[in-house]
Order: structure tokens, then sequence, then C-alpha cells
């Protein structure tokens, strides 16, 4: 094996919590103006980017062909339900035939 290849990835919170969700408040500052009554097409289109980087993140830990484990103490609302609902086991699935799949 390779020595900078990961064997398994464990994803945890810091402060005590996994996850207390999106700070709303903090991102309205930044999200407004994109999807406020007064934005129009081009606004809203990245305001749609924005939520795809947001998802590609948790998409990436689906996809992973790495182990992955989420380590939850404490709170977890929000994404990071998505997040701990994403990790797989990093294996393919098993091909039809085989004796996992039976």
């Amino acid at each position: 094996m390779d020595g900078d290849q990961a064997r398994a990835i464990v994803l945890t919170g810091s402060g005590g919590h996994f996850s207390y969700g999106l700070d709303l408040p903090a991102m309205m500052e930044e999200w407004a103006p994109m999807i406020g009554p007064a934005a129009d097409a081009a606004p809203r289109t990245r305001f749609l980017e924005v939520i795809r980087e947001l998802q590609a993140a948790v998409s990436a830990v689906a996809e992973c062909r790495t182990p992955v484990v989420a380590a939850v103490t404490g709170w977890c609302v929000g994404g990071g339900v998505d997040l701990i609902a994403a990790p797989t086991s990093g294996s393919p699935p098993p091909k039809q035939g085989s004796a996992s799949a039976r």
C-alpha cells in the first residue's frame, strides 16, 4: 500500500457537536440579493450554483471509494444529517452472481 493512501476516512465535528446546521442568519447577508423579490435570473442562477457547491461536498463523500465513517457526538442537524447519511462502504456494489449479492 502506498504511504499517502488513506485506508479510511473518519468525519468528526468540533466543539462537542457534529453539526448545528447551516447558520442561516450569517448566510442571508450573501444570499438575500440572490433570492429576494428583486432578484432576476442572474443572481438566482448564482444561488443555484451555491446550492450545487454545497451538494457537491455531500456527493463527494457519497461517491468516495475509500471507506467513510461519521463519528457523531452531540448535535447533528441540517446538512450534517445529509453528510452522515452519505458515507458508503467504499466498495463498489457487488457483481451479480457473487456470494455477497446472493
